[in-house]
């Protein structure tokens, strides 16, 4: 008795729950850019941000029995994502003093995301029989986010931003809904403030 052929099965029932899990996940985001101030009031920044995340989210075994034969599934799955966003936000201080100052931050970043899916599945039964699959997904879409943010100027080079990236939707990649949520961030800036 030969196993069916159930890797597209599983996997279309599995994507939801890849990509929702909140398990085992890294992710890292690295900035460059400048800033323009005209005044100690009013400013603009810009910047390149490339982002990378991971996310091997389901990790799955399963035994079914069909009559007096039985058939494991064990499927691995991950999410491999990569973003990169050109960003400009209008900066506004709102006091500033020789050594302390504080600002609010409103922008629009623009950008293209790319996400990964890869899926393992070994499928095992008690008749002998063992079966393999693999699949991968790979495809971009494009992104666009508001930024809003609070700047605590420290002296006049430092700053400490805390600050949200809010999407306006979400990025569908080969019928994948990947929901963006609403990243919150703490950084430092060094600039002439």
């Amino acid at each position: 008795m030969a196993i069916p052929d159930m890797t597209t099965t599983i996997i279309e029932q599995h994507r939801q729950a890849v990509l929702e899990s909140p398990y085992n996940s890294f992710a890292l985001k690295l900035r460059l850019g400048a800033m323009t101030m005209w005044n100690r009031y009013f400013g603009l920044e810009y910047y390149y941000e490339f982002g990378y995340a991971y996310n091997n989210t389901l990790h799955s075994d399963e035994i079914l029995y069909i009559g007096s034969a039985w058939l494991k599934r064990n499927l691995k799955s991950s999410v491999t994502a990569f973003t990169s966003t050109l960003t400009t936000n209008a900066v506004m201080n709102t006091y500033n003093s020789d050594h302390f100052g504080v600002g609010f931050i409103v922008g629009l970043g623009l950008g293209l995301e790319t996400g990964i899916l890869e899926n393992n599945l070994r499928l095992e039964s008690n008749l002998g029989n063992t079966g393999y699959g693999y699949s991968k997904l790979i495809d971009t879409s494009f992104s666009m986010q508001a930024n809003l943010g609070l700047r605590f100027i420290i002296g006049h080079h430092y700053g400490i931003d805390v600050g949200c990236a809010i999407p306006f939707f979400e990025n569908p990649i080969k019928g994948i809904s990947i929901r963006n949520n609403v990243v919150f961030s703490v950084g430092f800036t060094y600039a002439k403030f």
